[in-house]
């Protein structure tokens, strides 16, 4: 993660497909229609949410009106997920390896078969199993709501990619979010943004 590639004709294109979600189609709400939206797709006022992650559905439990899950659509190259599985990590700099080891053991379950720490978040209905062997437990079936789709999130483990984030990616996400609002107010086209946004990126990314 060296250099930024907003500029390639595939990123390109992409960047003129989401935009167009917003300014040509008016499918995707503007900033300021947002303001009219409170609470997002909870506010009922919304036919889609890209949600990315189990977690969003103990917040959806209260619902009065129909929900339904979808897999995430198809792009040129493919089906690909940002997020799947709840992942365990251990930080490089820990004093307590082979406790955290034995912890995220613990959590992603000890061996195929075992729920571990899983058992608790499949209770409370915000995660999926980080292992295949549990797809198919009755502890992860029985506590789905009635709406959610256990094959959905099959098929997003199976498509989920790991999203590395460099060290200075708060202020590359802030760049990027400058030339993002510029496209959506008209100031600049999306090669023009994209263009400023690799300038400013390369700069966080070389002193990373």
């Amino acid at each position: 993660m060296t250099k930024c590639l907003l500029t390639e004709p595939a990123a390109i294109e992409a960047l003129k497909f989401q935009t167009d979600l917003f300014v040509k189609y008016n499918v995707a709400p503007l900033p300021d229609q947002q303001e009219g939206l409170p609470g997002g797709f909870l506010s009922g006022k919304c036919g889609m949410d890209d949600c990315g992650i189990r977690a969003d559905v103990p917040g959806m439990k209260g619902l009065d009106w129909e929900v339904g899950i979808a897999p995430v659509p198809k792009g040129p190259a493919g089906r690909f997920c940002r997020n799947g599985p709840n992942a365990q990590a251990i930080v490089a700099t820990t004093r307590f390896p082979e406790a955290c080891w034995e912890f995220v053991k613990y959590m992603c379950g000890p061996k195929p078969g075992e729920l571990g720490g899983q058992r608790f978040e499949f209770e409370q209905q915000r995660a999926i199993p980080s292992r295949r062997s549990l797809f198919d437990s009755p502890a992860f079936l029985d506590n789905l709501l009635p709406w959610e789709d256990a094959e959905v999130y099959r098929d997003a483990a199976d498509h989920v990619r790991p999203f590395p984030l460099p060290a200075r990616y708060a202020e590359i996400q802030t760049a990027w979010r400058e030339q993002w609002d510029a496209i959506l107010l008209g100031q600049k086209s999306v090669e023009e943004a994209a263009k400023a946004g690799c300038q400013a990126m390369d700069e966080f990314l070389a002193g990373a």
